[in-house]
């Protein structure tokens, strides 16, 4: 005597494929989205690179402004403001003496600082450069160190508080030895393919005359 047979619980080919072609549409739906995703994702990035690279350069500049040293003094120098030589919108430069910390020891010291704008490579636009000097008191004066801070520039404009009234340029040397009480920057990014974005803010300079010190309510942010 023998049992009834079980009858047998494999797939067959015709359900193997079935599931194949369905697993084939998921995956097909998947990859469409993540491809969506992340192609929104390279455009916002994009997008906001011109608003963070300005972002990032004027929060640098606002570091060496404020801890600028009083144009008088051993290691300090004077502090200049005028046009540059590059041919941009505003294309100003700034000259200043302030309080560095070295990336490496991570001890501050006191740098000569200017920031300027150069032709780019494409000679369409032109990048703000950063140029630190050291070592201020050696006999011969070591080349400055020169980073890029942002590219795609096409406006770098100045001006400076006195206390009473914003002015185009300032030189320590015909200013009493003092800085200005405070620093407007404002910063224009127009890369390729991407809208132009334009960042204005005002610094407070602490090593200014007292004289300028009522003007407390400078520093603000606005971008368009």
């Amino acid at each position: 005597m023998t049992g009834p047979r079980r009858g047998n619980s494999g797939f067959t080919l015709l359900e193997m494929l079935a599931a194949l072609a369905l697993a084939g549409v998921l995956a097909g739906g998947v990859y469409a989205s993540l491809h969506i995703g992340f192609r929104a994702r390279a455009s916002a990035e994009t997008s906001i690179a011109p608003a963070r690279a300005a972002m990032l350069a004027l929060e640098l500049l606002r570091r060496d402004v404020t801890t600028a040293l009083p144009p008088t003094g051993i290691l300090a120098g004077p502090f200049i403001g005028e046009q540059g030589a590059a041919s941009a919108e505003g294309a100003d430069r700034l000259e200043l003496h302030a309080l560095v910390t070295d990336p490496v020891s991570g001890i501050p010291g006191v740098r000569k600082v200017e920031f300027d704008l150069v032709p780019a490579e494409n000679g369409a636009d032109f990048l703000l450069v950063r140029r630190v000097t050291a070592n201020l008191l050696a006999p011969v004066v070591p080349e400055p160190e020169e980073e890029v801070l942002c590219r795609h520039v096409v406006s770098f404009g100045l001006h400076y508080f006195d206390g009473f009234s914003w002015l185009d340029s300032w030189h320590s040397t015909v200013q009493g030895d003092s800085a200005p009480a405070a620093v407007e920057v404002t910063l224009g990014v127009h890369p390729p393919g991407a809208e132009e974005y334009v960042l204005t803010r005002r610094f407070l300079v602490p090593a200014s005359a007292p004289g300028g010190r009522e003007f407390m309510a400078l520093e603000e942010e606005t971008g368009t």
